[in-house]
């Protein structure tokens, strides 16, 4: 029984910090207890981090990073620890252009830039600063990568349009 005991007290200890995706049961659901994120759109997929009794803020990801959405974090979060529970930047990510969009208009700057290199290169901690409630982070891509997915999604177009007029081609041939 005492080791019994033992594992559910690991296993409450590990739970402290933990990510969650849509549909799972979070913390504090009950009477009284606040509502879950609802999407903005069917495809928009919903994190929850939690961290025992700190406040809750919510976030929106954008961009190239390996899980983009709507998160809702605790109120200390910076911006690294915002990208690493998106699971990190993707590999066409242009770190030294990161965006924040303050949704506090009352802000002096509504957008901020910041190179997340010189953070990982230098340990400018000016470069990774707390995220406050409703700030949009905008992770851009390289423009060669976004050059090259573009030529992708056109390539793949024309290739349906050649297919379509061989087939009407064939079609009228008979």
């Amino acid at each position: 029984m005492k080791i019994l005991f033992l594992l559910l007290a690991i296993f409450v200890a590990s739970a402290s910090v933990h990510a969650q995706r849509p549909g799972a049961s979070s913390p504090g659901t009950g009477p009284g207890a606040s509502q879950p994120l609802q999407p903005s759109s069917p495809n928009m997929p919903i994190f929850s981090v939690y961290r025992g009794g700190e406040i809750q803020i919510d976030l929106n990801l954008w961009g190239f990073v390996n899980s983009p959405g709507h998160y809702r974090v605790p109120g200390s979060t910076s911006l690294v620890e915002l990208l690493s529970f998106a699971g990190g930047p993707s590999a066409q990510a242009r770190l030294v252009d990161i965006r924040v969009v303050h949704a506090d208009t009352a802000a002096e700057k509504r957008v901020e830039m910041y190179n997340l290199e010189a953070y990982r290169d230098n340990g400018d901690l000016a470069q990774n600063p707390l995220l406050e409630p409703g700030d949009t982070i905008i992770v851009s891509g390289r423009a060669l990568d976004v050059f090259f997915q573009a030529i992708g999604i056109i390539t793949n177009i024309m290739v349906i349009i050649t297919a379509l007029i061989n087939f009407i081609s064939f079609t009228t041939h008979k």
